[in-house]
């Protein structure tokens, strides 16, 4: 965790991330898979590369030509998009429907952090139906060890 805090490390992940969602867009047809409904999903520090992928411009290493990452959903357990990484501008393409679970007593990923994200995505034009906060009374980070 103390890594991923510090300033390029969010963004190298993110890029990383990319570089294998577009693997998988350009191997689709292989695997069987519909590039028309990928979804990203992580918890903690995978919840927030997953949720800030649309807000980066970079594309990463590999192939880019021809195999463009268009995420269908994010999912995040206790995530939120990392507020250093979003530029003034909005970006070019509304961000991917996207549900947060969050606990209210989460001591690593502060739920500030997210009810932000989901105010941002709301000032963004997502609406209500594609941009869902479930805030989980008196749990801490996500996953609970109890699942």
């Amino acid at each position: 965790p103390q890594y991923l805090a510090e300033v390029g490390a969010f963004r190298d992940a993110i890029l990383d991330a990319k570089t294998a969602i577009r693997f998988v867009v350009k191997n689709a047809e292989r695997y069987g898979i519909d590039c028309n409904r990928l979804a990203v999903w992580g918890s903690s520090a995978g919840a927030i590369i997953a949720a800030t992928l649309s807000f980066v411009e970079e594309e990463g290493a590999g192939d880019k030509e021809g195999y463009a990452i268009q995420n269908s959903a994010v999912i995040g357990l206790s995530g939120a998009v990392w507020p250093f990484l979003v530029n003034q501008v909005p970006p070019a393409r509304p961000p991917a429907p996207y549900f947060d679970i969050h606990g209210d007593e989460d001591l690593l990923v502060f739920p500030f952090l997210a009810q932000t994200t989901y105010r941002y995505f709301h000032s963004l034009g997502v609406d209500s139906s594609s941009n869902r906060l479930a805030i989980i009374p008196r749990a801490g980070h996500l996953p609970l060890k109890e699942w």
